[in-house]
């Protein structure tokens, strides 16, 4: 499926509106995903947070690894409900 960058911020603004929080999970390092997001500062600002596997302590295995995603996950201020992932961070 091809998303369109302008695809993808209608929907991150659309999950934004509707209280959905986002996370960025990548295997850059920060100061790559600085360069990379500078241009677009305030759709990036909508992201609950970033996890950068690359230069993150936390992140002990990077790609194919889901290490990134499991810290991702695990940095926002709450979980959902298990039957709401259910599967989804296997």
């Amino acid at each position: 499926m091809l998303v369109t960058v302008r695809g993808a911020e209608q929907l991150v603004l659309h999950l934004h509106r509707h209280n959905i929080p986002l996370a960025l999970a990548t295997g850059s390092t920060q100061s790559d995903l600085d360069l990379k997001t500078s241009g677009h500062r305030q759709l990036f600002s909508l992201f609950h947070h970033a996890v950068c596997s690359s230069d993150d302590p936390d992140v002990k295995r990077g790609k194919p690894h889901p290490d990134c995603f499991h810290v991702a996950a695990q940095r926002f201020d709450s979980s959902p409900p298990p039957d709401k992932v259910n599967g989804l961070l296997d």
